[in-house]
């Protein structure tokens, strides 16, 4: 019998967003129709949660392996050029989530430093909304490490016999 499996801290993040946003739309709609006007808020809240969301369920889809990538052409590889090619696509998403680091930190400097940027809406300072992206983004940088790992255990496994 198999255990349940257990959620990540980044799963339920993901799940308390998504619910978050689903309930800020909610309450959106109800006030257009009740009132008349649709709350400024709102907006702004679920852009950033999706954000958070998509950083997050991508570090996810590639511990489960289901992220985008060319098994067709994957497969043609012998053996070590494969797990070469996995380690590759590992390092260019390590180095995508690399840059995304760099990018969020010298913008929330500046944010903090020469701008010192309000949010339109809420007037929560804009560096604020940058600050959950980096802990999002070590998250899925974690996943991404588990995922090149299971990847490689898969594609070094002895093949199984059929039937």
């Amino acid at each position: 019998m198999s255990t349940p499996r257990r959620f990540g801290l980044d799963e339920w993040l993901c799940a308390a967003l998504l619910a978050a946003m689903t309930i800020i739309a909610f309450v959106n709609v109800l006030g257009r129709y009740l009132f008349g006007y649709s709350l400024a808020f709102t907006e702004e809240l679920t852009l950033n949660f999706f954000v958070y969301v998509v950083i997050l369920g991508a570090g996810i889809g590639y511990e489960r392996l289901i992220h985008p990538r060319f098994t067709s052409l994957l497969n043609t590889f012998p053996g070590p050029l494969r797990s070469a090619a996995i380690v590759l696509a590992f390092l260019l998403g390590a180095g995508l989530f690399l840059v995304l680091i760099w990018v969020t930190v010298v913008k929330m400097y500046y944010d903090v430093t020469l701008f010192q940027t309000q949010s339109a809406a809420l007037g929560v300072p804009v560096w604020a909304y940058d600050g959950p992206i980096l802990f999002c983004v070590l998250l899925a940088l974690r996943r991404l490490w588990r995922g090149m790992r299971l990847e490689l255990d898969r594609q070094n496994a002895p093949a199984e016999p059929l039937g």
